[in-house]
């Protein structure tokens, strides 16, 4: 998929090479073209041919206003095309970030996406919109004015250059320097930003256990590394600023003065000086330009890895589960936990899938993590899995879930009411279910998900799975937050569910309403019935 998302980002960006390349052309065009009017009439005044001098000025004045109005409306109608090809790509790349497996988006972090989908993004597309273009137009910038100076003014234009060539200096000593604080910036604003949302969410229970002390430490600590980097950032510009700025006036007071030499010793004539100093801004812009592209090819392809290394390849699947799956097996899984040790070891399983189960075990035996991966949530290394005869790793995930339900241990934060994730998910009959539950339907109609009670998201997310009907339901504690009236009614749609359920849980009030009960203990799972 990151190859996909570059390809969208070069094709996209291809439509407002011309557009950028065209209007930036055009005015170096027209600069040419004035500095030979300007070159003409200061040759006319020391030649004393003053009766041109009036058409030659109405001249430079037409060029001038044509030139600017119509530079003023291509750039406003360009920006305006180039923020929406930045929309169409953002969009492209929500969906290849959504089209990721479940395994990898499960590890997304805030931060990390937020780094990714500004700053690595921003960086991407302006290389592509506007770094390419302004290389383009300022090789076509010295191009164009060597012509315009190599027949009448060849000494200047070595002179010009030769001096030009001194702003090389600033982008390659920075260029390393550039790159590797781009990344230290963008990891450490990553973890700034995972800490400061969990404040956020979690600054309630930081107060009830007397935790801000050892927030507010750990924020520094962070918050130094945060200032350290920029520090470095900044020191990285001041330096480049102080090198550019030195460079400019170096090179438009040196070439004024070496200019001046060349006329005071009849090396070349007044007009042909005058083009020159009109041109020679423009002429060390463009080299300045296309020596600048050094350390911004740098940092696009730093923010390119980031993004591409964070796009896994997807892998197309072409195995579809039958209609109605017959057997769930499992044969020699290991389940390692994240230091690499093995949590549990199943030899080999084969569950009905119009049956219900319930998988039960201490805390932290593994129960979880095998629920997870019986639906891609989490990989698996060693072992297989099939649905009949297909093995789980060559189902794509968004065939599982056509067949699959999977409800996690802890409930989403959504900013919608029940009603509209209903209707959103094509379940509206899950209200009647949530009613069902004890929730009113002013409630379903009017509280946002996010503000209901704990056990009133719970009873929302149950009654979304049991709408689901011709789903296998995977339950990881549904009991969590429940009230008895609603573990009761949980009990009577587990009953009434007309396909298999698996249920993990800790639990022992579900277990007359399952056909099988699976332990979970020493990281063996045994038949309990």
């Amino acid at each position: 998929m990151q190859d996909e998302f570059m390809f969208n980002v070069k094709r996209e960006s291809k439509k407002m090479y011309l557009n950028n390349i065209f209007m930036s052309c055009f005015k170096v065009i027209i600069l040419g073209i004035y500095s030979q009017m300007i070159s003409n009439l200061v040759r006319d005044v020391t030649n004393s041919k003053f009766n041109s001098m009036e058409t030659v000025v109405r001249g430079l004045m037409q060029i001038l206003v044509v030139g600017f109005v119509l530079a003023f409306f291509w750039e406003y109608y360009t920006n305006i095309k180039i923020e929406n090809v930045k929309q169409k790509l953002k969009l492209s790349f929500y969906n290849c970030i959504g089209i990721q497996s479940l395994s990898a988006l499960s590890q997304i972090k805030y931060g990390q996406g937020k780094e990714r989908i500004s700053d690595d993004f921003e960086r991407i597309t302006d290389f592509h919109m506007w770094e390419i273009p302004n290389l383009v137009v300022s090789i076509f910038t010295v191009v164009f004015y060597t012509v315009l100076l190599i027949n009448d003014n060849g000494i200047v234009l070595v002179t010009l250059s030769v001096l030009a060539f001194i702003q090389c200096v600033a982008p390659i000593i920075i260029n390393k320097f550039v790159k590797v604080n781009y990344t230290k910036m963008r990891q450490v604003e990553e973890e700034l930003t995972d800490y400061i949302v969990f404040s956020y969410t979690g600054y309630e229970t930081m107060k009830i256990y007397a935790l801000e002390k050892w927030y507010i430490h750990n924020l520094k600590k962070i918050h130094k590394r945060y200032v350290k980097a920029g520090v470095n950032s900044e020191v990285a510009v001041t330096v480049e600023n102080i090198m550019d700025n030195f460079l400019e006036n170096m090179l438009n007071y040196g070439s004024y003065a070496i200019i001046g030499l060349y006329v005071l010793r009849g090396v070349i004539d007044v007009h042909l000086a005058t083009q020159a100093i009109v041109l020679s801004s423009s002429l060390f812009v463009a080299y300045k330009n296309i020596f600048d592209t050094i350390p911004q090819y740098g940092i696009y392809k730093v923010a390119e890895g980031r993004i591409t290394g964070w796009l896994k390849k997807y892998k197309s699947t072409t195995d579809n589960i039958n209609d109605e799956v017959g057997q769930f097996c499992i044969d020699s899984l290991l389940i390692e936990n994240k230091e690499g040790i093995v949590v549990l070891e199943i030899e080999n399983i084969k569950w009905d899938m119009k049956k219900k189960y319930i998988i039960f075990g201490d805390n932290g035996s593994g129960k979880s993590t095998l629920l997870k991966i019986m639906v891609k949530e989490m990989e698996y290394k060693e072992g297989q899995i099939k649905y009949d005869n297909i093995e789980l790793k060559n189902i794509s995930d968004n065939c599982l879930l056509d067949k699959v339900f999977y409800l996690p241990q802890q409930d989403v934060e959504l900013n919608i009411t029940p009603i509209e994730l209903y209707k959103y998910t094509c379940h509206e009959n899950a209200a009647e279910i949530a009613i069902e539950f004890g929730i009113m339907e002013k409630m379903l109609k009017e509280e946002k998900i996010s503000d209901l009670s704990l056990g009133n998201k719970r009873k929302v997310f149950l009654a979304l799975a049991f709408s689901q009907n011709d789903k296998y339901l995977f339950l990881d504690e549904p009991t969590n937050h429940l009230d008895t009236y609603g573990i009761n009614i949980l009990k009577k749609k587990i009953n009434e569910y007309q396909n298999g359920v698996f249920i993990v849980t800790h639990e022992k009030e579900l277990f007359e309403v399952v056909d099988f009960q699976y332990e979970i203990r020493g990281g063996k799972i045994k038949w309990k019935n």
